[in-house]
């Protein structure tokens, strides 16, 4: 049984990193986040923090986002994401939110702006069915910003193909169609099973965490400046607590925008970690119990605090 949504105040206790994770709301009854949702995405549209929630079935509503009550509140929306979707990822081009969708079985991927009024405007559609750079499969689709550039990172975990595809504003489009092109850019075989993905930023670099619960091994990576160099380890073999049976790993940025990972077990345990300046590894800053059963948590920044949204 999935528990009431939750949100927990993230915030620095002292001054050498430590956090602590307070709870400031949880949800009385089944509104306003109903149960079931597959996918919560947090992302500012007109300079508000919002959350967008989609069903299995693809269907979509937002939710306004403030730091006191009601905390999450429905608002009006007009939001069509196509159907069934296997992830979704918020990004920002040219100062445009947008939704990266995504279905593996047939590698489709659909970019959506945004409007102010929380509509979704014409898609900008991808597919690649020949080589180089097949888009079917993929456990992980990631946007990622280098140097004022966006791409997407994406990894098949029974596969271990790992790609990095541009995207980019073109000049002008067909009807019907956002103005975006998209290529691959590095195309690479890794192990297969790598898992529980965390990105980053730090020091204007972008970073990701990950796991290999097929052969025990935890990583921390750089996507070089060049993307079309691909990626390279920074630190491999490192300690995780509970690595093999950790439930949940998402990456979440505290103050001044350090960059810290969160842990979860269903059971409830809960780390939160601060990456270390050098990225060869962390400094666990809280080991905490939270709520039971969340099949998701949301990272949800607001103004200069951040909340985590256990779901």
């Amino acid at each position: 049984m999935s528990p009431k949504p939750t949100l927990y105040d993230a915030r620095p206790a002292g001054d050498k990193g430590a956090v602590t994770l307070e709870k400031v709301w949880e949800q009385d009854g089944s509104s306003p986040l109903d149960a079931g949702y597959s996918h919560l995405v947090p992302l500012e549209v007109a300079g508000v923090p919002h959350l967008i929630a989609v069903d299995a079935k693809g269907g979509a509503g937002a939710f306004r986002l403030t730091a006191s009550d009601p905390w999450v509140t429905p608002v009006d929306s007009k939001l069509d994401l196509g159907g069934p979707l296997d992830i979704i990822e918020p990004f920002v081009l040219g100062n445009v939110p947008h939704l990266l969708a995504y279905t593996s079985e047939d590698g489709q991927f659909s970019f959506i702006p945004l409007g102010d009024d929380l509509s979704s405007k014409p898609a900008y559609q991808y597919q690649r069915r020949r080589e180089p750079g097949i888009t079917k499969g993929f456990d992980v689709a990631h946007p990622i910003a280098i140097n004022g550039a966006v791409y997407y990172l994406c990894y098949s975990y029974d596969g271990g193909n790992v790609f990095i595809y541009s995207l980019a504003v073109t000049a002008s489009s067909s009807p019907g169609s956002a103005p975006l092109i998209s290529q691959p850019v590095w195309l690479h075989q890794w192990a297969r099973k790598w898992t529980r993905f965390a990105f980053f930023e730090l020091g204007g670099g972008s970073f990701f965490l990950k796991t290999n619960d097929g052969k025990l091994n935890v990583n921390i990576d750089h996507v070089r400046d060049n993307p079309a160099e691909g990626t390279v380890e920074v630190g491999t073999y490192l300690d995780l607590e509970d690595a093999l049976e950790i439930d949940i790993c998402r990456s979440f940025y505290l103050g001044g925008g350090n960059p810290y990972f969160v842990t979860y077990m269903k059971g409830g345990k809960t780390t939160v970690n601060r990456f270390n300046s050098d990225c060869l590894g962390w400094t666990q800053e809280a080991n905490v119990t939270t709520v039971e059963g969340a099949s998701q948590i949301v990272p949800i920044r607001i103004g200069q605090a951040c909340y985590l949204l256990f779901y």
